[in-house]
């Protein structure tokens, strides 16, 4: 049997209510607009998708080995983007300011899941937190404008890394821990 899963960096939950008030003070709407909830809100490093379930131990010590090497990550806030489909966007995200650590712990987590026949990443890695999924475009000028929006001096350490289970439901995903991992 498979299940749906993803290697995500935990985000401090001091950073998500400082992002998260900046949003408040720059949308009028902001109560209107359905947000990402906040307990869901991670940086993804790799997404695997569906995983023979009885190989998730062998998944998990693999990883360990691999995060064992790595210290705390020292990142920073950037600014808000957008993901456009169609002309249209259709995500808006945070973006972490670039960091060699970072793309290199990703590299590294690449590495261990094509040992499972997972395809490695094609696209350059994209440090970004999901904060909407655009659905319709209500607000959307108010929202665009979130693309002057900068993060000065918004630096955190991140140290939590999680493997995630991922079920889709009819109100959404629901994401549960399957094992979260602790970068020294």
């Amino acid at each position: 049997m498979t299940i749906r899963t993803f290697i995500a960096l935990e985000i401090p939950q001091d950073i998500i209510e400082i992002a998260f008030k900046k949003l408040k003070s720059k949308i009028k709407s902001f109560d209107k607009i359905n947000w990402e909830p906040k307990e869901k809100l991670h940086l993804t490093l790799k997404f695997i998708g569906n995983f023979e379930e009885n190989n998730i131990n062998l998944l998990t010590e693999e990883l360990n080995k691999t995060f064992e090497r790595f210290n705390k990550l020292d990142l920073g806030l950037d600014k808000f983007g957008f993901f456009w489909k169609d002309e249209n966007p259709k995500i808006l995200w945070l973006g972490l300011k670039e960091n060699k650590n970072l793309f290199e712990l990703v590299s590294k987590i690449d590495e261990v899941t094509n040992q499972f026949g997972i395809e490695k990443e094609k696209r350059k890695f994209k440090s970004h937190i999901t904060f909407l999924r655009i659905k319709n475009l209500n607000h959307i000028d108010e929202l665009l404008f979130l693309k002057e929006v900068k993060f000065d001096n918004i630096n955190f350490v991140s140290d939590k890394i999680h493997l995630f289970k991922s079920e889709l439901l009819k109100t959404g995903s629901v994401y549960k821990s399957l094992k979260e991992f602790q970068l020294k």
